[in-house]
């Protein structure tokens, strides 16, 4: 299984997008309860039909294991880059419930931008200390 990893991460960098998703394939019929192994499904199938296709794969997963928040964080990811803002969020939040070490990452992440972005429009921040609240 091992070399089978291997394999999937050359094929990325070598850019051999359908021997990749093979592979990919390959990795998650050999241990589907890996979630790295379906991330790079998700990555794999992406390269080769793009993001709606590394969508159905990441959703095909958690259908299969809901405690995969890697798979969440990119799920996540992929639905701000096509612009469904509230399974993002729903996504994201998963994510960071199950594995808090993503939450500094997520904070960096330019992809996630849009989601802050209207958070920060939906909830003002509260006022300062000696500020009453202004209705908008």
């Amino acid at each position: 299984m091992a070399y089978l990893a291997l394999m999937a991460i050359v094929c990325e960098y070598l850019k051999m997008h359908g021997q990749g998703l093979k592979v990919a394939r390959q990795l998650v019929a050999a241990d589907p309860t890996i979630e790295v192994h379906w991330v790079l499904l998700g990555h794999a199938a992406r390269q080769v039909s793009g993001s709606r296709a590394a969508v159905r794969a990441w959703r095909e997963a958690i259908r299969k294991e809901p405690m995969f928040a890697l798979v969440r964080w990119y799920l996540a990811h992929h639905y701000c880059a096509l612009g469904r803002l509230r399974a993002a969020r729903e996504q994201l939040k998963i994510a960071l419930h199950l594995d808090p070490q993503l939450i500094a990452e997520a904070m960096d992440e330019p992809g996630f931008a849009p989601i802050w972005e209207t958070i920060a429009e939906a909830d003002p921040p509260p006022p300062e200390e000696g500020e009453e609240w202004r209705e908008a």
